[in-house]
Order: C-alpha cells, then structure tokens, then sequence
C-alpha cells in the first residue's frame, strides 16, 4: 500500500507558504483593518472640513478699546468689524454722510459713513461696523445693529 505517496504534505511553521482561501470562505485576510482605517480616514476629513468651515464663518470683532490697542497692527485701509454702544449726543447727520461716535465706555472711535442706517439706528443702543480706519476715524461701510434676544412687545416697554 503506497497510497500515502499521493498524498500531499502540506508544510506548517514560519517558512510554510500562505494559505489559500477556499471555495466556500468568506473571510478576506485585512478587511476588517481596511474598513476601520477608511472609517477614521472619514471621520478626520470630516472634522477638518467641519473646523475649516467654522473658522471661515466665524465673524469676530474688536471693541474700541481692543481696536485702538491694536492700532499698530490695523493700518488705514485693512477691513475688519468694530462693535460697540453709539454714544448719546453724537449723531451728527450731513447731506448722505452720518457722523457719530462708538464707545465701550472705557474707549471711544469716531465713525464716519454713507452707507445707509437700518431704521431702527439710533443713539445708545449697540452697533457693529465692517470698515477700515482712515487716520483717527472708522470709515463704516456696512452698518449692523445688535440687539436682545428677548422680545418686548410695545405696551410692556412703554409701561
């Protein structure tokens, strides 16, 4: 009986060939690893995308007090949004162009513009600015009024 010579000796250790994938198996060697690599390669790029998004959107801007100390960095002519409280007193109309003064109350800017007030632009209530300096004075181009969140109808505020 030589039927053992038919027989193929399949080698095992560290120097045996890899093995085979059956007919019948549905285990790929490195899938599980690929498809974790590919979720966290998403989620990265997701969160990149997410934080360049916010950064972009975001709109900050600088009290007066915050504006003139950094005044050595915001040359004339470099946009950027000034926030603030228009002083009682100081709105000065003439012709299309509007005069007034913006406060922190430890630090105030005067601020020259033609665009257009909102209706509700008044003294003493808070304002944002997009605009440059020129010299000492804020040049507005856009102006944008801040206010409450909470609502107060007309008869309550009145009385």
């Amino acid at each position: 009986l030589r039927i053992h010579r038919w027989v193929r000796r399949v080698p095992r250790g560290p120097l045996a060939p890899p093995r085979t994938m059956t007919a019948g198996s549905t285990r790929r060697p490195g899938r599980a690893a690929f498809l974790i690599a590919s979720v966290i390669g998403a989620l990265v790029l997701l969160g990149v995308l997410f934080s360049q998004l916010l950064a972009d959107n975001a709109v900050l801007y600088l009290e007066p007090r915050e504006a003139l100390d950094q005044r050595a960095e915001l040359p004339d002519g470099e946009e950027f949004r000034l926030g603030g409280w228009i002083v009682p007193g100081s709105v000065v109309a003439e012709g299309d162009d509007l005069r007034f003064e913006v406060t922190d109350f430890a630090e105030t800017i005067p601020v020259a513009t033609s665009a257009t007030p909102p209706q509700l632009f008044g003294e003493d209530i808070p304002v944002l600015l997009d605009g440059t300096f020129d010299g000492g004075t804020f040049v507005a181009s856009t102006i944008i009024l801040r206010h409450e969140e909470e609502y107060i109808p007309e008869d309550e505020a009145s009385g």
